[in-house]
């Protein structure tokens, strides 16, 4: 009985990464940022590393060299961040606001140094 509640666990755990590598190759698209749902503000996902903290106001240099502005306001607010670090790489679902390019982040979270292991970088939809 123990070998078979084994093998059931087991089942369940491989089914449970399956689904999550099977999600993270895809382009996931965030929820609007408050007040961005009014707008139809464009979900958007990238990676980089952060450049320069200014309060809530992050830089962020994606693996082409283009840096991003970042509102990290929404994301930290919710809980649904990493430490904030110069240095640090991270992956930001957010939503694309204003002619600008600020990006408001709905989640950071740490991402690996290497752009190579980033995950896909997803432009807003149109």
């Amino acid at each position: 009985m123990a070998g078979l509640r084994t093998l059931l666990i087991l089942t369940c755990a491989l089914a449970t990464l399956a689904s999550w590598a099977k999600a993270d190759t895809a382009c996931p698209r965030a929820a609007p940022a408050p007040g961005a749902a009014a707008t139809g503000a464009p979900a958007t996902r990238l990676s980089g590393t952060i450049v320069k903290i200014e309060g809530a106001q992050l830089t962020v240099k994606t693996r082409t060299g283009e840096e991003v502005s970042v509102y990290a306001g929404p994301a930290l607010d919710a809980q649904q961040s990493t430490l904030l670090l110069v240095g640090r790489s991270v992956d930001i679902l957010g939503t694309l606001a204003g002619p600008n390019g600020l990006v408001y982040a709905d989640a950071i979270r740490r991402a690996k140094d290497d752009p190579a292991g980033w995950p896909p970088d997803c432009p807003p939809a149109s």
